[in-house]
């Protein structure tokens, strides 16, 4: 039996033409639309805006075969991409305090700080994807985990289309928020995330076979970074693993050789046993004596990062829902 071909809406048509266009036309084509979205998304209406804004966003992320075959137009188009979320920043920042899609695109391309998601969706932000209107089958994946796909990238390199830009300081304003912050970071109610969101299972925290082994320090990952790496995989823990020792060490047991150290260290919070074993991974981490502190109350289980909220009468809208 043949595999069902979808087919493709109208603004996906609409993308497959201009992407294609023959290479005399295509400077033409980018110049005009490049033009018309930044002046909607810059004087527009609110929808008008949010819709050229999701246009803007996939010119880097071509949805056309041709396209993804061909270097140098993708590289044009996220070139243009690029120069509208530069002349538009003023109103992108706004429309990022109401809207996540735009929030979360905003932060990868480094025009929002990772500490403004934050402030503005919680850390529960970091957790969620990315859908679109326009393009209602397409999605990004949510922030955590584009932030261990950039971490993989880093030690194993290879080319990538997208690039999560400042993610480094956005590990660190990460760690910087959650010092700060009284737990638990994240109240959310049952079943409000997708198994494929745990960290702890996705398969870029898995080492690959090679000698390639660099150090934290090779990647200019310091204690505040990899402060920022161990509090997603925290939530994680929390959220996904059921309080399960074994769970937990089946899925960190080929983890990337940088955070080797962090593998025991949120083994501990479950196996009590382990604790001599986590002292000195924190140790050999060089953190701050404030982040020590910090990640031993964790694993003495003094405080929660993640709290289930039981109260919520049926009918709420979830986290999850929020646009």
């Amino acid at each position: 039996m043949g595999t069902a071909v979808r087919q493709m809406n109208e603004p996906e048509i609409l993308m497959s033409y201009l992407l294609s266009a023959a290479n005399e036309n295509s400077a033409a084509i980018a110049d005009s639309l490049e033009k018309v979205l930044t002046d909607r998304i810059s004087l527009g209406t609110e929808d008008e805006a949010l819709f050229s804004l999701e246009l803007t966003s996939r010119l880097g992320w071509p949805l056309h075969t041709i396209a993804r075959t061909r270097r140098e137009v993708f590289e044009s188009w996220e070139s243009a991409a690029s120069r509208i979320f530069d002349n538009c920043s003023n109103r992108i920042a706004f429309l990022s305090t109401k809207y996540f899609s735009v929030c979360c695109e905003a932060v990868w391309r480094g025009k929002v700080s990772v500490r403004d998601l934050i402030n503005c969706y919680g850390f529960e932000g970091l957790f969620r994807r990315t859908y679109f209107t326009l393009f209602p089958e397409e999605n990004f994946a949510p922030l955590l985990i584009e932030f261990i796909n950039e971490l993989r990238s880093a030690i194993y390199p290879s080319e990538q289309a997208r690039k999560f830009v400042n993610w480094i300081e956005g590990l660190k304003e990460i760690s910087q928020i959650a010092l700060v912050s009284q737990p638990p970071l994240i109240i959310h109610t049952a079943n409000w995330l997708w198994q494929e969101q745990n960290i702890l299972v996705n398969s870029s925290l898995i080492k690959e076979d090679t000698q390639h082994d660099p150090s934290a320090e090779a990647l200019n990952l310091d204690n505040e970074a990899l402060l920022g790496v161990f509090i997603l995989m925290a939530l994680s823990l929390e959220l996904f693993s059921n309080e399960r020792v074994d769970v937990v060490q089946r899925h960190l047991a080929n983890i990337l050789p940088v955070l080797v150290p962090l593998r025991s260290i949120l083994i501990a919070r479950l196996a009590p046993e382990e604790i001599d074993s986590a002292r000195a991974a924190i140790d050999a981490c060089n953190f701050t004596e404030e982040q020590q502190e910090f990640i031993q109350r964790w694993m003495r289980k003094e405080f929660n990062l993640t709290l289930l909220e039981t109260s919520r009468e049926e009918g709420d809208e979830e986290v999850s829902n929020l646009r």
